[in-house]
C-alpha cells in the first residue's frame, strides 16, 4: 500500500512538470513573437531551457536555432542533435545542413546524407540528399537516384525551389546516365525564375539563346531572363544583355553600368551556362 502510494506521488510530480515544462514552451514562443506579452528574447529562452530540459524537442529545436543565429556554433550542434534524437525533422535537416557546412562540427556529408535519409517524407531533406547524390559528395554519385529524389522535391506539395533549379539544370545540362531534355529544363527553370531565382532565369536565357530541341530561339524572353539574373549582381547576364534586345515597351534596367550593357567589343550572343 506504502509503495502505491510513493508511485502516485511521484506520477502527480511527474505530470506536474510535465504541464510546467508545457507551459515553459508556450510562454517561450508568446515570448519570441511579442503575442500578448512583451517581446523579450532572453526570457523566450529562459522558458525555451525548462522545456528542452523536460525533453520538448520542439523547445530544443528552437534553442539550435537561437544559437545558430547567435553564432553559438557547437551550443546549436549539441541542441539539434537532442531534438534530432527525438526524431524532430526540422532539426535533423538543420543538422544535416550544418555537416554540410562543416558549421560546429567537422564537414562530413556522410552523416549528412543519414540524416536526410530519416527524414524519409520531407521534400526538402530528398531534395537536400539529391544534390548530394548529384554532386556525389558523402554519397555514391549517381544521376538517376538524384534525379528521382529531386522530383519529389520539385514536383510535391511543397515544389521546393532548390530542387526545381537543380533539376532543370540536371536536364539541361545532361548527366552520363540522364539525356538533356530542354522542354523539361525550360518549365522546371522557368518556374524557379518565375520565383525570382537568378541562376534559373540565366540558365533559362541561355537555353532560349542557343535554342534545344522543341525550345526555340527567343532572343526577346532570353533578354527578360538575363534581366532577373543581372538585378541579382551576374556579371554574365549583364554580359550578355549587350547583344539581347528589349521587349517593346519594357523599362530598362536601373543601376547596370551603361557601358557594360552596350559594350559590342565583345562577342555577340556569347553564353556561356553556369554550374550549379
Amino acid at each position: 500500500m506504502e509503495a502505491d502510494k510513493v508511485a502516485g506521488i511521484r506520477a502527480l510530480r511527474d505530470a506536474d512538470e510535465a504541464r510546467c515544462a508545457r507551459a515553459s514552451l508556450s510562454l517561450a514562443v508568446c515570448h519570441a513573437t511579442g503575442s500578448g506579452v512583451a517581446l523579450m528574447l532572453a526570457r523566450a529562452r529562459a522558458h525555451c531551457e525548462v522545456a528542452a530540459e523536460a525533453g520538448f524537442v520542439d523547445a530544443q529545436f528552437s534553442l539550435g536555432c537561437l544559437a545558430l543565429d547567435g553564432g553559438d556554433d557547437a551550443r546549436a550542434v549539441a541542441k539539434l542533435k537532442q531534438a534530432s534524437r527525438g526524431g524532430d525533422v526540422g532539426a535533423m535537416i538543420m543538422l544535416g545542413e550544418l555537416y554540410e557546412a562543416g558549421r560546429g562540427v567537422p564537414v562530413d556529408c556522410g552523416k549528412a546524407a543519414a540524416l536526410y535519409r530519416a527524414c524519409k517524407l520531407s521534400q526538402i531533406a530528398a531534395t537536400h540528399l539529391g544534390i548530394l547524390h548529384k554532386d556525389g559528395r558523402g554519397v555514391l554519385q549517381d544521376g538517376e537516384l538524384a534525379v528521382r529524389l529531386l522530383i519529389m522535391g520539385a514536383e510535391g506539395e511543397a515544389k521546393v525551389l532548390e530542387a526545381q533549379c537543380e533539376l532543370g539544370d540536371i536536364y539541361l545540362i545532361g548527366d552520363p546516365k540522364i539525356a538533356r531534355d530542354a522542354e523539361k529544363a525550360e518549365k522546371l527553370l522557368g518556374t524557379a525564375a518565375a520565383k525570382g531565382e537568378s541562376h534559373s532565369a540565366y540558365q533559362l536565357g541561355c537555353l532560349l539563346i542557343r535554342g534545344m530541341g522543341d525550345v526555340f530561339h527567343d532572343e526577346p524572353r532570353a533578354a527578360s531572363c538575363f534581366r532577373v539574373a543581372a538585378k541579382a549582381g551576374s556579371d554574365a547576364a549583364i554580359f550578355n544583355l549587350g547583344s539581347a534586345p528589349q521587349r517593346p515597351n519594357e523599362p530598362a534596367l536601373s543601376g547596370l553600368p551603361a557601358v557594360i550593357l552596350i559594350d559590342n567589343s565583345m562577342p555577340a550572343g556569347a553564353c556561356m551556362l553556369e554550374a550549379s
